[in-house]
């Protein structure tokens, strides 16, 4: 179970895709989401992680994993959630480092490739993820924490991953 840093940044675990038995948190200071946009609004959601070099090792010195690829993987995550099935609509992910002070840039996430992802890389036991949204009539924030499917990123399908990511481009 995901341990709270603070009363505002949460520790939702992205160990689901540490290889078998080397289980991790790795803490994630917010996840905003104003949910699936369509033709007629956008969809937007924001990942913020304390980490400074998301180029760190996930799993120790010998991890093909770094903490990027399972922060792509998080925002994947959540997206397949939002989606709940559908393949319509998409999510702008904008995803910041360091608290908020570091830009990684802004990844478009349709349903669609949401839905391919979990097809291809199946979803393991759900966990607990902290997830903001606007107030009603979009005053205040509420948050709430759901369970969210992890994806299965194991075995043969960590370099499938690392090939993915690679060409997943942010689109600012």
């Amino acid at each position: 179970m995901a341990t709270l840093l603070n009363p505002v940044a949460m520790s939702a675990a992205l160990m689901a895709i540490a290889p078998l038995g080397l289980a991790q948190d790795f803490p994630i200071t917010s996840i905003f989401s104003m949910g699936v946009g369509s033709e007629y609004h956008g969809g937007a959601a924001e990942l913020i992680v304390p980490d400074t070099d998301t180029t760190t090792p996930a799993y120790g010195n010998n991890s093909r994993l770094r903490r990027y690829e399972l922060h792509l993987a998080k925002m994947f995550e959540v997206t397949i959630w939002e989606c709940r099935g559908s393949r319509e609509g998409f999510i702008f992910w904008e995803y910041k480092a360091g608290n908020g002070s570091i830009d990684m840039g802004v990844f478009e996430i349709t349903c669609a490739l949401a839905d391919d992802i979990r097809q291809a890389y199946g979803l393991g036991r759900a966990e607990s993820t902290t997830i903001t949204r606007p107030g009603p009539r979009l005053t205040g924030r509420v948050t709430n924490t759901v369970s969210v499917p992890i994806l299965k990123i194991e075995g043969n399908k960590i370099d499938k991953w690392l090939d993915f990511v690679e060409g997943f481009q942010a689109v600012r």
